[in-house]
């Protein structure tokens, strides 16, 4: 359990303490190796208690940087909250509710769970995965339901019966991201401008929340394009704006999600 000190202090100084703990560590196990370990040696002995200490109080300090700074958001939720919310797939392609970037509620539920349309919200698995969607209302949507499409319950792992959380969240607008097609999209649609055909249609006056890691596919024209958003700037997540510059070029991303350069 933390301290109230250390409840007081911030993620960053707790990860900082925990980063000296470990340069600690580094330097105790160089002087270690530099001493023969003998069991009868007093200063064998006093560095390797003097390692037991350290390593003891690095285990501590990771627990509680954990605690208060990632438990808080990852602690498993149950199925009876109120924010919790059973997956339904979206019936039809090219439908609002089909949309990569949007999630559906029922009307009543959203005034239930003093939401608004149109926020921005993280959606969370039981597991800890994470995106962000835009919410729109159905009529249609079943009230502790939520409309996701194939490709958010593919970015989350989930399917249709599982159970998400869902809580507000500030995007802030992109200054850049990088979003690299995959290499089968690369092949089947070689000489084709993917940003003019596909990336700059589909963003477009948008306001597309996108989040690093996430894989998305865009249709048009008859043809489709799967693209994985592989960095964002300043943060982990954003919403891709007219003023976000847009990298797509210089690589492709293997079927195994790594990137390979061009």
């Amino acid at each position: 359990m933390a301290s109230k000190e250390e409840e007081g202090r911030s993620p960053e100084d707790l990860l900082d303490s925990t980063l000296r703990l470990q340069s600690e560590v580094d330097e105790l196990v160089r002087a270690v190796s530099a001493v023969a370990l003998d069991s009868t040696s007093d200063d064998a002995k006093t560095l390797r208690d003097a390692l037991k200490a350290v390593v003891d109080r690095a285990k501590q300090q990771l627990d509680i940087s954990k605690a208060i700074a990632g438990e808080e958001g990852c602690k498993p939720f149950s199925e009876s909250d109120a924010c919790a919310l059973e997956v339904l797939l979206a019936a039809e392609v090219g439908t609002p509710q089909n949309d990569n970037s949007v999630i559906s509620l029922h009307p009543k539920k959203i005034g239930e769970l003093g939401f608004y349309f149109g926020d921005t919200m993280q959606i969370r698995t039981k597991e800890g995965k994470e995106t962000v969607c835009i919410l729109l209302a159905d009529e249609t949507c079943q009230e502790n339901g939520i409309i996701v499409n194939t490709v958010t319950c593919s970015n989350l792992r989930v399917r249709e019966g599982d159970f998400v959380q869902l809580s507000p969240v500030t995007c802030k607008y992109g200054e850049k991201v990088c979003i690299l097609p995959y290499e089968s999209t690369f092949k089947e649609l070689e000489g084709v401008d993917l940003f003019k055909v596909f990336l700059k249609p589909y963003f477009l006056d948008a306001y597309r929340p996108v989040v690093k890691g996430d894989v998305f596919s865009v249709h048009e024209g008859g043809r489709k394009a799967e693209f994985k958003i592989v960095d964002v700037s300043p943060e982990r997540s954003c919403i891709v704006a007219s003023e976000t510059v847009i990298y797509c070029e210089g690589g492709v991303v293997m079927p195994d999600g790594s990137t390979k350069k061009l």
